[in-house]
């Protein structure tokens, strides 16, 4: 049971992940990073922050062990989510379904909050929350700029009247930025909380590659669909984690209200001892 713990954290380090998965019969190129790749990311991410809503779906399938018969198998997660673009910030309201399981979790303002199973609420940094999860059906802004600033690698298909669709390859100084992100915002008893975590992590950033997939609208630049595959080898209790996270978006600019249950507003803070 504590692996399956283990590997839905780590998991929730894929929360980031998309594309169609489909085969493409439109023509792959190389691309230039700074003169087409990065100025349509910057389109997008300036896009998609000034709807006033938006919803996803998808599903997430992830997998740990040896690679063969000795592994854990692989579990899959079916998540919806609902996304308020409000006074500069994007509220975040995620529901996750697992083997049965369902839970609901919220990014409101600059904090994350989660229901467990047989826990109840609980309450972390939005800063310790991205840097476990590098992404959870949606990348958030600051996200999506890391990720313009660490692609090693893209790749543009022409979609015709689809829009473009471009492949993202992430390597080590992705996961390595993030976690140096965490370092500089959260608070030391997150810090402290987390130390073991993170050192993990980095012994395990050579082992790190990622490839994200984006189809991007034509004339209007909103991500219509996003996939990322991640990989990790050599991940501490775990061996191998692979993962894959599919989502689409829909009902652009929705008059989406989100508000915290009273429940999840009385959480303690992880780590902090204290209630917000």
């Amino acid at each position: 049971m504590k692996r399956i713990y283990l590997l839905v954290a780590v998991c929730l380090l894929a929360t980031a992940a998309w594309g169609c998965g489909k085969g493409s019969s439109a023509e792959s190129r190389k691309a230039d990073l700074e003169t087409e790749v990065l100025p349509l990311l910057d389109d997008s991410i300036r896009a998609m922050s000034e709807l006033r809503g938006y919803r996803m779906k998808g599903s997430m399938e992830m997998s740990a062990g040896s690679g063969d018969a000795s592994g854990s198998g692989t579990l899959r997660m079916e998540i919806r989510s609902e996304v308020e673009n409000t006074d500069g910030r994007a509220n975040q309201y995620i529901h996750m379904e697992m083997g049965g399981l369902a839970t609901e979790a919220y990014i409101y303002g600059d904090y994350f909050y989660q229901e467990v199973p047989g826990q109840g609420w609980t309450k972390s940094s939005l800063a310790q929350y991205q840097v476990q999860n590098l992404s959870t059906g949606v990348i958030s802004e600051e996200q999506m700029r890391l990720i313009a600033e660490t692609v090693e690698e893209a790749i543009v298909r022409d979609k015709g009247e689809d829009g473009k669709e471009m492949v993202l390859l992430l390597g080590k100084e992705f996961l390595l930025r993030s976690l140096e992100r965490f370092r500089e915002e959260a608070g030391e008893a997150a810090k402290g909380q987390m130390e073991q975590w993170m050192s993990a992590m980095e012994e395990a950033a050579e082992g790190f590659s990622a490839t994200l997939r984006l189809l991007v609208g034509k004339g209007d630049h909103l991500i219509r669909e996003m996939e990322m595959t991640i990989e990790m080898k050599d991940v501490p209790q775990l061996g191998t984690y692979r993962s894959t996270m599919h989502m689409e978006a829909y009902d652009y600019d929705a008059q989406i209200h989100i508000e915290l249950p009273p429940e999840a507003e009385k959480a303690a803070l992880s780590g902090a001892g204290s209630e917000r």
